[in-house]
């Protein structure tokens, strides 16, 4: 699964105030609209690593969200 929704936002982005826009759909402001796939492995515990995965369309880097089962200490 990919660690965020996109690539990074352009610079001038205000992650407090602005709101994220993915593929065209308005989805809240940055830690519900750009990070939403972290929160469920984060809130319960589940082991996980953010890899490199090479790079998009616009020429920025894209990367791997990979998830362990509950409780795994050994990877």
């Amino acid at each position: 699964m990919p660690t965020t929704t996109g690539t990074a936002l352009d610079l001038g982005f205000d992650a407090t105030n602005d709101e994220v826009e993915v593929d065209g759909v308005t989805c809240g402001i940055t830690r519900l609209g750009w990070h939403s796939a972290l929160y469920p492995f984060n809130l319960a515990g589940h082991p996980a690593i953010t890899l490199p995965s090479g790079f998009a369309t616009d020429g920025l880097p894209t990367t791997l969200h990979i998830v362990g089962r509950w409780g795994l200490r050994q990877v």
